[in-house]
C-alpha cells in the first residue's frame, strides 16, 4: 500500500539459545508474500479486525495488519523472540499491539499473559511461518 511503511530491525547476532527462536532474527519471504497478499485487500476489509499472528518473529505482518486498522493485534512467538519484537514494536510507535509469548503447539490457556484487549476467537489469524512435518 503507498504511503504505509513498516520498519524492522533484523538482528543475525541474536542468542537463540538453542530453542525454536533462531528463525525470529529475519523477514522471512512468506511473510514478504502475505505482506503483499494484503495489500491488495480494501481498508474495509481489515478495518477492527482482531489478529492473531502465530510466529510472529520480528513482527513485520502483525505491524502491517495494525497500520492498516485492525485492531487489536496480538503478536505471538516464543519467550527469546520477544525481545526483538518489542523492539520493532517501538521503532515503528506501535503501542497498539500486544505480545503474548506462545509456543508452538502450546494450548491456548498457556499463553504468559492474556492481553488486556483480547477477545476468542479472533476474527482472523495469520502466520508466515507456519512449521512443517515430514
Amino acid at each position: 500500500r503507498r504511503g504505509l511503511s513498516v520498519s524492522l530491525v533484523e538482528d543475525p547476532t541474536i542468542d537463540v539459545g538453542g530453542d525454536d527462536a533462531w528463525c525470529a532474527w529475519c523477514l522471512w519471504p512468506a511473510a514478504k508474500v502475505l505482506a503483499e497478499y494484503l495489500s491488495g485487500l480494501d481498508d474495509a476489509e481489515l478495518s477492527g479486525r482482531s489478529v492473531l499472528e502465530l510466529g510472529s518473529g520480528c513482527g513485520a505482518v502483525g505491524m502491517y495488519l495494525a497500520r492498516r486498522g485492525c485492531s487489536p493485534v496480538v503478536l505471538t512467538d516464543v519467550y527469546r523472540a520477544l525481545p526483538l519484537l518489542k523492539r520493532n514494536l517501538k521503532l515503528n510507535a506501535l503501542a497498539s499491539c500486544e505480545i503474548c509469548a506462545l509456543p508452538w503447539g502450546s494450548p491456548r490457556r498457556s499463553a504468559t499473559a492474556p492481553p488486556s484487549t483480547w477477545s476468542w476467537p479472533p476474527t482472523a489469524a495469520t502466520t508466515s511461518s507456519a512449521p512443517t512435518s515430514r
